[in-house]
C-alpha cells in the first residue's frame, strides 16, 4: 500500500542519492586530475633527472678532453 509517508521517504532516497552519485562523481574527477598531475610531474622529475645526467656526462667528457663544447663566435672578414 502507497501512503504518503512512504513516497515521501521513497522520494528522499532517491534525491539523497542522487546528491551522493554527484558527490561521489566529482570526487572521482578530482582524484583523477590528482593523478594526472602526478604523472605529468613524475614524467617532468624524470625528464629534469635525464637532462641533469646527460649535462654531467657531457661535463666529465669535457673535462676528458673527450668532446668539446666551446662556443665559436664567427668574425666578419
Amino acid at each position: 500500500m502507497i501512503n504518503a509517508d512512504n513516497l515521501n521517504n521513497n522520494i528522499n532516497d532517491l534525491y539523497h542519492s542522487r546528491v551522493q552519485v554527484r558527490y561521489l562523481d566529482k570526487m572521482k574527477q578530482a582524484i583523477i586530475n590528482l593523478i594526472e598531475q602526478i604523472t605529468n610531474k613524475q614524467f617532468l622529475i624524470k625528464q629534469l633527472t635525464s637532462a641533469n645526467f646527460h649535462l654531467k656526462l657531457i661535463k666529465y667528457f669535457e673535462k676528458q678532453q673527450l668532446i668539446s663544447l666551446s662556443l665559436c663566435s664567427f668574425k666578419d672578414e
